[in-house]
Order: structure tokens, then C-alpha cells, then sequence
């Protein structure tokens, strides 16, 4: 009985053996050969009773990097860029293709160009005017016959001189017949309109049409002016642009007064910071400093608008500035008065009275009253890159002048917001 289940037993054993019903115990896979980017790979694993088994290992394709520029696309080439696999350090390149021009749309000034390559297409809208050379219409003829950065325009008629007021400018002097049935007023002519300055390629001025003398009648002829008022810093050759413009009857016409760079971020680099009284600096701007404390002697910028320096602070009945032979007089009051040293970095007029740029101008009092404040400039507004001085003044009563109680000012330029102690000493 014993040798008969025994031998059931080994007969099972052997049964199962042949028809693969083993329990196979395999150990871990084993790389045989490793995949590729492109290629597959072999892995392996053994049981402990020696069967083997393989699989593959799917090929892992490539890692490629970041697309690196061998070859910038220009307007009308195109490019090629390259890109390398982490791995195998295969690479693969592809074109960029050319851009094509990006055109800005002609100006007075410039014609048709683009922005990226500097290629131009046409001309400019304006027609090109220069010393000299006569310029004609059925209305009208003019030539210009001389250019100038001048603090005084003026002529003389016999024993009488004639002049602008005080002021500094570019004047464009032409030699004008009227051909029309209409007189050319002497003041503000709507005949010569549209009167633009450029500097630099980014600071514009606005321009006035004068005649010093009397109007121009049908078929007479006299000097006449475009004069645009702008800061002394212009005057000098600092290898900027300055740019004019005009018309006449409609005609548009353009004057080159002084050829040169007219990048509007160099221009903006070069901006002019607050030098005291009038004049003004077109050399490098200060850093940007706009601390909110201020003390007499501090100067502040943005950097981009403005530049000022708080020159004053006093009390007065009455504000008032000398330029040339007139005198520039505020309202007589009693005030509590903010000097300021302003240059105006940006391409937008401070107006000279009270500029939206200059605003929240209050007093606080002993901690408890309160006063409103106005700005001016009394001779002019103050345009791009010019520096004029600028007041800020609060109506207030005499008996502030000789209390003892807190004074603080504050106000806002171009949104930055000052405060000023007025008792500092």
C-alpha cells in the first residue's frame, strides 16, 4: 500500500513537470541591452529553476533641448535654429522664416519705414523746405531766409522795433508775397497753420505765426515767422534732430533744422534734470528718487517726467517773477509759498496755470485745519525738457506766519505723492 503512494506521488510530480504547471519565481530584469533614442533595447529576468525571460525595451526617442538661433531671420532672409538631443546628442534644425517688413506709416518728417531694418518706401507727407529756396502756390509765395535759436525776434521799421515778447526760441524767418485776395493777419494767421516742432525724434512743440509789422495785404510782400517756443538746450549741437513743420493754405512743408539722431530712447536717456532758475541740463537724468519726505534744497525725478528741486518756502502777499523787462505777478492774497526749480522730462506742457499734472495741493495746520492749493508758473508754460520755476501756493491767514502750531504740506506730481514741514528749519 506504502509503495503504491509513493509511486502515485512521483508519477503526479513528473505529470506536472512535463505539462508546465510550475510556478516560476523570476528575480528582477536585468538590461542586456540598453534602448536607444531610435533603437529598441533587451531585458531579462531567470527563475530559480534556471527558465529564462526576455522582453524589450521600446526605443525612448530623443530629448531634445531648447531651440537655439544659429541664423536670425531678417525681413527678407529667412533663418535656422537648432536643437540637441540630451541624449545622443543627435541635433535637428529647422528654418525660421523670414519676417517680412514691419512698416511704420510715413510722417511729416520720415517716410514710409520700417521698424525693423530701417528700409524706407516713399516720401515724406511734408514737402521738403529749406533756406533760399522759393516756394510757390496760387495764393502764395515764400522763401525762407534764415533759421535761428534766438532769445529775441524783433525788426525794425523805420525808428520802431518791433519784437516778440521775451522768451527763447526757434525762429524760421520767410520773405512772404500774398498772391490771395486776403490779407495774412499779422497775429495768428489761419492762413500758416499747424506749426510742429520735433526734437530728438520724440519732444514735440507747438509754434506761433507772426508777423512783426502789420498784415501782409494782397500782392505785398514782408517778412513773416514761425517761431516755436523751446528750451536753450536745443540751441546747442548736441547731435539731436530738430525737425519743423507747417502750412501754408493747406500746404504742408517741412524744414531740417539740424539733422542728427532720432532715437526716441536715446532721447529719453538724455534727458535734463532741474538746474535752478531757468536753466536746464540735457545730460544724463538723475537716478530715480521720489521719497516721500521733502526738505528745502531735496530735488526728486520720476526719471521719465519730471525733475524738481524745492528751492523755498515762505510767506507772501503777493508772488511774483521778472523775465526780460516784464514783471509776472500772481493775484495779491496772503499765502504760504512752495518754490520750486521744475524741469519737465516729459513730452507733455506743464501748463502755467494749474496744470493737471500738479494736484492734491493741501495744508494741514496745527493737525486740524485744512487749506487748499494752487499751482503756477507766472511767465510761461514750461515745455518739454525746459525748467522753469513753479510755485505752489495756499491761501492762508496772517496769523500763520507768527503761530506756533504744525504747518505740513503736501501735493502730488505726475501721481507721486510729497510731503513737506514747513517749520523745518
Amino acid at each position: 500500500m506504502k509503495k503504491s503512494l509513493l509511486a502515485a506521488i512521483a508519477m503526479s510530480a513528473a505529470i506536472l513537470s512535463l505539462t508546465g504547471c510550475h510556478k516560476h519565481e523570476f528575480g528582477e530584469w536585468e538590461i542586456i541591452t540598453p534602448a536607444g533614442c531610435t533603437t529598441d533595447g533587451t531585458q531579462e529576468r531567470v527563475c530559480k529553476c534556471g527558465e529564462k525571460e526576455t522582453e524589450t525595451i521600446p526605443a525612448a526617442g530623443h530629448s531634445f533641448g531648447e531651440w537655439e538661433v544659429v541664423n536670425a531671420a531678417t525681413c527678407t532672409e529667412d533663418g535656422e535654429e537648432i536643437r540637441t538631443c540630451s541624449a545622443c546628442e543627435e541635433t535637428e534644425t529647422q528654418v525660421i522664416p523670414a519676417k517680412g517688413h514691419s512698416f511704420k506709416a510715413a510722417t511729416l518728417f520720415a517716410p514710409k519705414t520700417c521698424t525693423a531694418c530701417g528700409l524706407t518706401e516713399g516720401e515724406a507727407l511734408g514737402k521738403v523746405a529749406a533756406i533760399g529756396e522759393e516756394q510757390s502756390a496760387e495764393t502764395y509765395k515764400f522763401t525762407i531766409t534764415d533759421i535761428s535759436f534766438t532769445s529775441k525776434v524783433s525788426e525794425r521799421r523805420g525808428s520802431v522795433t518791433y519784437s516778440l515778447s521775451d522768451g527763447y526760441y526757434l525762429a524760421i524767418r520767410m520773405s512772404f508775397t500774398n498772391l490771395s485776395n486776403e490779407a495774412v493777419e499779422k497775429w495768428n494767421s489761419d492762413r500758416v497753420s499747424d506749426m510742429t516742432l520735433q526734437y530728438a525724434g520724440k519732444f514735440d512743440y507747438e509754434g506761433e505765426f507772426r508777423i512783426l509789422v502789420d498784415d501782409i495785404v494782397p500782392l505785398d510782400t514782408q517778412n513773416a515767422y514761425v517761431v516755436y517756443s523751446v528750451p536753450e538746450s536745443m540751441g546747442t549741437d548736441d547731435g539731436k534732430s530738430v525737425m519743423a513743420s507747417f502750412k501754408v493754405d493747406g500746404d504742408t512743408y517741412v524744414v531740417t533744422i539740424r539733422e542728427g539722431a532720432a532715437d526716441a530712447s536715446e532721447s529719453a536717456s538724455s534727458k535734463g534734470t532741474a538746474s535752478g532758475d531757468g536753466d536746464s541740463d540735457t545730460g544724463a537724468a538723475s537716478a530715480v528718487d521720489t521719497e516721500t519726505e521733502l526738505s528745502v534744497g531735496d530735488t526728486r525725478t520720476d526719471g521719465e517726467n519730471f525733475s524738481f528741486v524745492l528751492d523755498q518756502i515762505y510767506f507772501a502777499k503777493e508772488v511774483s517773477e521778472k523775465k526780460g523787462s516784464t514783471t509776472y505777478s500772481s493775484s495779491e492774497g496772503n499765502y504760504l509759498v512752495l518754490k520750486l526749480s521744475f524741469t519737465n522730462l516729459a513730452n507733455a506742457v506743464v501748463e502755467k496755470w494749474n496744470s493737471d499734472r500738479v494736484s492734491d495741493m493741501t495744508l494741514k495746520f496745527d493737525d486740524k485745519y485744512d487749506y487748499e492749493g494752487e499751482f503756477t508758473v507766472l511767465a510761461d508754460d514750461i515745455v518739454p525738457l525746459d525748467t522753469r520755476n513753479a510755485y505752489i501756493m495756499y491761501s492762508v491767514p496772517d496769523s500763520l506766519e507768527t503761530s506756533d502750531g504744525s504747518l505740513n504740506a503736501s501735493f502730488k506730481i505726475d501721481g507721486y505723492e510729497f510731503h513737506v514741514n514747513c517749520r523745518e528749519e
